[in-house]
């Protein structure tokens, strides 16, 4: 006991002389009690039934699709939405010690994404449901972090009635001339019959594996039906999921 009240009193007031003569600055932020913790917590590393886990949960509340942090309306709704997190320390210091500071940054982005809202689009029409695709059309997604990201699943239908073909889906990095990482065939659709629903051959969602990545990347998706006309659109495409790999745990 008499141990630990030491060392958190060296903790909140600072000292001089235990390591050499670098003085060690005060932190008079800290309390005795946050002091304590922290000690617990440095004397359990290494003895693992002792060991203190970090634990926390921090409700954020969504501003609304058309507002930013200042409530004016959004200059780009195309962009998929993100969250900024940023964590920094800053000491004291202490006579002729300057202070010492750290900072770290992470984007988190939302894993959906609204067909409607690519950064780039060509051969699409806007619906009221996502968009309608043509042959060698593309939409571009600009900055994703695709580190762990092992699939994507993409919401979509073809439709007899809306005169689709169905066709094949591409994932390529940057542009449609870009790596190609993934892809996948979206079958044509069954022919309308009396009492049915139109022919939709709906697929929710198409799965496609991915080849690993890793940091931000430029993703495109293109669309072909070599065998459809040039005005004929292929399917609809509502929203994209990326989906993060699995780690398995070993036992």
């Amino acid at each position: 006991a008499d141990a630990m009240d030491g060392l958190v009193k060296k903790i909140v007031q600072g000292g001089r002389g235990v390591w050499g003569e670098v003085p060690m600055p005060p932190n008079a932020l800290i309390t005795e009690n946050e002091a304590r913790e922290i000690l617990k917590y440095i004397l359990s590393v290494g003895q693992e039934s002792a060991r203190l886990a970090l634990s926390g949960a921090y409700q954020l509340e969504s501003p609304g699709p058309d507002a930013d942090q200042k409530g004016a309306r959004r200059r780009n709704r195309s962009l998929p939405p993100k969250l900024l997190i940023q964590a920094s320390y800053k000491d004291l210091g202490d006579d002729g010690v300057p202070s010492l500071s750290q900072r770290a940054v992470r984007m988190l982005q939302a894993p959906q994404l609204d067909a409607a809202r690519a950064h780039v689009m060509d051969k699409v029409e806007a619906q009221r449901f996502g968009v309608s695709v043509r042959h060698g059309g593309s939409l571009i997604y600009k900055g994703l972090d695709m580190t762990q990201v092992d699939s994507l699943e993409i919401g979509l239908f073809a439709s007899a009635r809306m005169n689709h073909t169905g066709g094949q889906v591409e994932v390529r990095l940057g542009d449609p001339q870009g790596a190609l990482i993934g892809q996948a065939d979206v079958a044509a659709p069954a022919p309308a019959t009396p009492g049915s629903r139109g022919g939709f051959s709906r697929t929710p969602p198409l799965p496609i594996s991915l080849m690993p990545q890793s940091g931000l990347q430029d993703l495109c998706l293109v669309f072909s039906n070599r065998e459809a006309k040039e005005d004929q659109p292929l399917m609809s495409v509502s929203v994209l999921s990326l989906r993060p790999s699995i780690t398995q745990s070993k036992p």
